[in-house]
């Protein structure tokens, strides 16, 4: 946890949802900024993960650029809240009920620079 970076949770998961998930992890004192992606609700749900402290929340389907922005941003985040990040390695951890648990290094810059599908936000 010490770290990871960023967290892209989906809003709606099997078990424990990503707010939740989001809130246990503040009682566990792990701040991590998290941005949320989701295929139900409307647009009213977007303003309701950022009071809770989303870096953002992405309506599926989003195009590759807007979702780099989005990590990139949570990253910078991270960094800014905490120094060490800037010297190790950092991680963003994807957990979407389509692709749970996946590891991937932040974006390299300008990896998601191909055009966004034109049903993207």
């Amino acid at each position: 946890m010490s770290q990871t970076a960023c967290l892209v949770l989906d809003i709606t998961m099997p078990g424990m949802s990503g707010p939740d998930l989001q809130r246990e992890l503040k009682r566990r004192r792990h701040e991590i900024p998290i941005v949320y992606i989701t295929a139900h609700g409307d647009a009213s749900i977007r303003p309701q993960m950022l009071a809770l402290g989303a870096v953002e929340c992405l309506r599926k389907p989003f195009g590759g650029a807007t979702f780099g922005e989005a990590v990139a941003r949570a990253v910078a985040h991270a960094r800014a809240g905490d120094a060490a990040l800037s010297v190790g390695r950092q991680t963003v951890f994807v957990v979407d009920d389509d692709v749970s648990g996946r590891r991937m290094p932040p974006p390299a810059p300008g990896c998601f620079d191909r055009p966004a599908p034109s049903s993207a936000r």
